[in-house]
């Protein structure tokens, strides 16, 4: 595999993550282990989540991103594993968040806009990690049980070569836990995100 240690801090790279291989969340039973892609993966300025999968031998449904939508200074954002395929915004929010219409959620917008410190390739379920200006107001989080216990892949977030090429690496369920740790159950909620789920 073509990973190497960190070594070095890039720009907008989480307070939390230093250049230990892991990150041993205090009073929690788990590990987030981080990896370095090869710089030959970068294609485009940017290492896709197939790239990710074929090097590390994984699933798509190991393969987590994370899209955000901005409408009138904040941010929505939308977690999933790739395998869930392209995301009906219109759909997936009047599910999700009380009062809100199909009409309402075509106002949000996912073009050019991504939270600071961020960049197309390296947007992070871990919002709360990166230097964040403009509020999350709802983070939507794929319902699927069955991956909880499954180790993912996710960016973490910041600027350069060097955050394009940096992952973490922990269980499904234990990201949504994170999540909810920061935020709550107000801002945190499972949806399912399939096309035709009701």
């Amino acid at each position: 595999m073509e990973m190497t240690d960190i070594g070095s801090r890039f720009e907008g790279m989480p307070a939390w993550l230093d250049s230990e291989q892991e990150y041993a969340a205090s009073g929690r039973d788990f590990a987030v282990t981080t990896r370095v892609y090869g710089a030959s993966l970068v294609q485009d300025g940017y290492i896709s989540g197939h790239a990710k999968a074929a090097v590390m031998g994984w699933d798509l449904s190991q393969m987590v991103c994370a899209l955000y939508l901005e409408d009138a200074g904040s941010f929505i954002g939308l977690i999933a594993p790739m395998s869930v395929g392209k995301i009906n915004q219109r759909s997936v929010l009047p599910k999700a968040i009380e009062g809100m219409s199909r009409s309402c959620a075509k106002r949000y917008s996912t073009k050019d806009v991504l939270p600071t410190g961020m960049e197309r390739g390296t947007c992070t379920p871990l919002v709360y990690g990166c230097d964040v200006s403009t509020p999350v107001k709802h983070i939507l989080f794929h319902d699927e049980p069955a991956l909880d216990d499954t180790v993912v892949d996710i960016s973490l977030g910041g600027r350069g070569e060097l955050a394009q090429r940096t992952s973490a690496q922990l269980r499904y369920g234990d990201l949504y836990s994170l999540l909810v740790e920061k935020f709550g159950q107000g801002v945190v909620r499972r949806v399912d995100m399939r096309v035709g789920s009701s």
